[in-house]
C-alpha cells in the first residue's frame, strides 16, 4: 500500500517536472480551433504579429507563401538607398529599391536577412537604363520551386539626345528568386518591351519611345508559367474611332521557363474577345484570380464617363482568361458594377477592384471601392461593396454593400480566398487595419482589428497560406508609419455536410475536396469516377517518393466528358502542372511529372462543362517507377501544356 508521503511527494514531483519542462519548452502561442459541431461555425483569430526591421523606409509590401517549406517572402520597397530615404516617389531622381525577407510560417520569425531583388546593378553596366524600383508584385511556382517577383522600375536617363524621350516613365520587369542556394536568376525580364508605330508623333511634335506600365500584379497559369498584369499608358494621345481620347489599358505577360511570351505584352481591355481594339479613357488598377485554365481579370474602367482627365465616374469590369495547350484566349467582357455620373452626393465612382476565387464554389468574389459625391474629394464617402461571378460570367450576387467598412478616406483593402472563404483586409480612418471573414453567403463575422499598434496604418495584402481541412491561415502585410509588419491569420469554417444525395456517386464520393481526396494506392493503376451532378470536382490524393516517375491520365472518356487534369502541391490549393488535353487523345487528359520532393499531393479532375449526369464517366490511370535523375533528365521531357 502506498503511503501519504509518498504520495505526497510524487505529486510534488510531477508538479516540478511539468514547471521545468516548461520554462524550457515553451508553448507555441497561436489560436485553438474551436469545438466542431453540427452547425455551422465561423472563426478568425490572429496568431501572430511581427514587423519587419531595417534601416530605410518600407512601404509597398506583398508577400507569396511556400507550401513546400512552410514558409512565405515578404517583398517591400525599400528606402534605404535614397539620399532622403524616400520611398513611393515619382521620377528619376529619386532611388527606391525591391527588398525581400523569407519567414517561417509557423512561427513568423525571419528566416534569413534582407535579400536585394533589385537595385539597379542587376542590368549591364552603362546601359543607363533603371533607377527608381516600386510596387513590387511575388508568386511562388512550385514548378521552379522559386519564387517571381516583378515590379515597376524608371529610367535613369531621360531626354536622352538621340532616344527622342519625352518624359520620364515606368517600364515592368521580372527576375526568379530561388531559396535553396539564395540564387538570383542570370536575366531580368522586361515584361512590356514595346517599340510604338512609326507614325505615332507626341505633343511636343516628336516621336516618342516610352511604355508606362504601373502597378503590376501577378498569378500563376501553370507550373512555370506566371502572368503579370498591370495597366498600360504606353499610346496615351492616340484616338479610337470615334475621337475618344485612348488613355490607359490593361495588359498582360506570361513568362513560359523565364522567356516572355509576347513582345509587347498581351491586351486585356479591348472591346470584344476577337479584336485589338482599345478601350476609350481610362482602364486601371488591374487584379486577377482564378484556378486551372481559366481566370477573372478586372479592372475600373472610365470608358462611359464625360470626362476625359482620369477624374470622371468608373465602373468595375471583367474578362475571363483562358489558357490552355499553350494558348491564351480573351473571353467575353463582363459588367460586374455600374457606376453614376453626376456632382450630386448619391452619385459614385467604382475604384480598386480586387478579387479572389472560390474554387469549390466555382465562383469569383469581387470587393470594391464606391465613392459617393466624388466630384468633391474633401465631402466623399468610401463604402467597400462585393458581388459573386460564376464561372460562366453570371452575376450570382449583385453588387452589395458590406456592413461597417465605410470611411471618409479612401479605402486600402485587398482580399484572398481559399476552402469556402476569404479574408478581407482593409483600412480605416488611417489609424486601424481590419480582416474580415467572408463566404458566398456575404460577410460572416465582425471585422477583426489585425494589429494594436499605434501609427498610420497602409497598403493592406492578403495572402492565403495553408489550407489543412476546415483550417486555413492567411498571411496580412500591411505598413505602420515606414515600416512594413506581417500578421499571419488562422481561420476556421465548418459547414454541416448536407449534399444532395445522388442515386449514382461513384465509390469515391464525397472527394470534393481536397481534404476528402480519396487516396490513390500504391499498387493501384486505375480508378473509376464520374460527374455524376453538375459542377462536380474529383481529388486524389497519392504519396511520392523524390526520384519516382509519374503519368497520370484520363481514359474512356463518357460522351459529353472532356476532363482537365491538375496535379497540386502538399498544401492542397497550389497548381503544379495543368493539363487540359493530351495531344494525342484529346479531350482527354495526361501528364508526366517527376517528384523533387517527397510528401503527399493531390490530383483534382474538372469537366470543361458544368454539367453531370450518372452516365458521365472517366477512368484515372497513375503509373509509377523509379528513373535516375541523369536518365530522367536525358531521355524523358515533361509534357507542360
Amino acid at each position: 500500500m502506498v503511503s501519504a508521503k509518498l504520495l505526497g511527494f510524487l505529486a510534488w514531483l510531477l508538479l516540478v517536472t511539468s514547471v521545468v519542462l516548461i520554462s524550457l519548452f515553451p508553448p507555441t502561442i497561436q489560436a485553438t480551433a474551436p469545438a466542431q459541431t453540427n452547425t455551422s461555425i465561423q472563426s478568425l483569430q490572429i496568431t501572430w504579429v511581427q514587423s519587419n526591421p531595417g534601416p530605410g523606409a518600407q512601404t509597398h509590401p506583398q508577400t507569396a507563401y511556400d507550401p513546400l517549406r512552410n514558409e512565405l517572402l515578404l517583398v517591400w520597397e525599400d528606402g534605404r538607398n535614397d539620399p532622403r530615404g524616400l520611398v513611393d516617389h515619382y521620377g528619376f531622381e529619386y532611388n527606391g529599391d525591391i527588398f525581400a525577407r523569407r519567414y517561417d510560417a509557423a512561427t513568423g520569425m525571419p528566416i534569413t536577412g534582407t535579400v536585394a531583388v533589385t537595385t539597379g546593378g542587376e542590368f549591364p553596366p552603362g546601359s543607363g537604363r533603371y533607377d527608381n524600383e516600386q510596387r513590387p508584385a511575388v508568386i511562388f511556382d512550385p514548378g521552379s520551386q522559386g519564387y517571381v517577383i516583378s515590379w515597376q522600375t524608371i529610367p535613369d536617363s531621360v531626354l536622352q539626345e538621340g532616344n527622342l524621350h519625352t518624359t520620364t516613365c515606368y517600364d515592368i520587369n521580372a527576375r526568379s528568386y530561388f531559396p535553396d542556394g539564395d540564387q538570383f536568376s542570370n536575366t531580368t525580364e522586361d515584361l512590356a518591351w514595346y517599340t510604338p508605330p512609326a507614325d505615332l508623333i507626341s505633343p511636343w511634335g516628336v516621336y516618342y519611345d516610352w511604355s508606362c506600365q504601373q502597378d503590376p500584379v501577378m498569378t500563376l497559369l501553370a507550373e512555370n508559367k506566371p502572368f503579370t498584369l498591370w495597366h498600360d499608358h504606353r499610346e496615351r494621345y492616340a484616338t479610337d474611332r470615334e475621337g475618344i481620347p485612348l488613355e490607359k489599358d490593361i495588359y498582360g505577360q506570361l513568362l513560359y521557363d523565364g522567356a516572355r511570351e509576347f513582345q509587347g505584352g498581351y491586351l486585356i481591355s479591348r472591346r470584344s474577345s476577337e479584336t485589338n481594339e482599345r478601350l476609350p479613357r481610362y482602364q486601371e488598377h488591374p487584379d486577377i484570380a482564378g484556378y486551372g485554365p481559366q481566370h477573372l481579370v478586372v479592372w475600373e474602367d472610365e470608358r462611359r464617363s464625360a470626362e476625359s482627365n482620369g477624374k470622371g465616374f468608373r465602373e468595375i469590369y471583367g474578362r475571363f482568361i483562358n489558357y490552355r495547350d499553350g494558348v491564351m484566349e480573351a473571353g467575353e467582357e463582363i459588367l460586374i458594377a455600374a457606376g453614376q455620373e453626376g456632382n450630386t452626393p448619391n452619385d459614385f465612382r467604382l475604384i480598386a477592384p480586387r478579387v479572389g476565387y472560390l474554387s469549390d464554389d466555382r465562383a469569383y468574389m469581387v470587393v470594391w471601392s464606391q465613392v459617393q459625391n466624388y466630384t468633391q474629394p474633401d465631402n466623399a464617402n468610401y463604402q467597400l461593396a462585393w458581388s459573386l461571378i460564376g464561372v460562366d460570367g453570371s452575376i450570382l450576387q449583385p453588387p452589395t454593400p458590406i456592413p461597417e467598412a465605410i470611411n471618409h478616406r479612401a479605402l486600402t483593402h485587398d482580399i484572398a480566398c481559399a476552402a469556402n472563404r476569404c479574408i478581407l483586409v482593409y483600412r480605416k480612418r488611417d489609424q486601424v487595419i481590419y480582416a474580415r471573414l467572408l463566404t458566398r453567403d456575404g460577410p460572416q463575422a465582425q471585422e477583426r482589428r489585425i494589429d494594436d499598434a499605434e501609427g498610420i496604418y497602409g497598403y493592406g495584402n492578403i495572402q492565403v497560406g495553408k489550407v489543412d481541412g476546415d483550417a486555413v491561415s492567411f498571411f496580412a502585410s500591411y505598413v505602420i508609419d515606414d515600416k512594413v509588419h506581417l500578421a499571419r491569420l488562422d481561420t476556421w469554417l465548418y459547414r454541416p455536410d448536407t449534399p444532395t444525395p445522388s442515386p449514382c456517386e461513384d465509390a469515391f464520393e464525397p472527394d470534393d475536396q481536397w481534404d476528402k481526396a480519396s487516396l490513390f494506392q500504391n499498387g493501384a493503376r486505375i480508378q473509376y469516377h464520374s460527374f455524376h451532378r453538375p459542377n462536380d470536382i474529383d481529388y486524389v490524393r497519392f504519396s511520392a517518393t523524390r526520384g519516382e516517375l509519374f503519368t497520370f491520365a484520363t481514359t474512356e472518356l463518357a460522351p459529353n466528358v472532356d476532363t482537365v487534369l491538375t496535379l497540386i502541391a502538399p498544401d492542397g490549393i497550389s497548381p503544379m502542372i495543368i493539363n487540359d488535353d493530351d495531344p494525342g487523345n484529346a479531350p482527354a487528359s495526361r501528364i508526366l511529372w517527376r517528384a523533387t520532393v517527397t510528401g503527399d499531393y493531390f490530383l483534382k479532375i474538372t469537366n470543361r462543362s458544368t454539367a453531370g449526369a450518372c452516365d458521365m464517366t472517366y477512368a484515372l490511370t497513375m503509373d509509377r517507377f523509379y528513373v535516375s535523375t541523369s536518365t530522367f533528365l536525358q531521355y524523358l521531357p515533361l509534357l507542360r501544356h
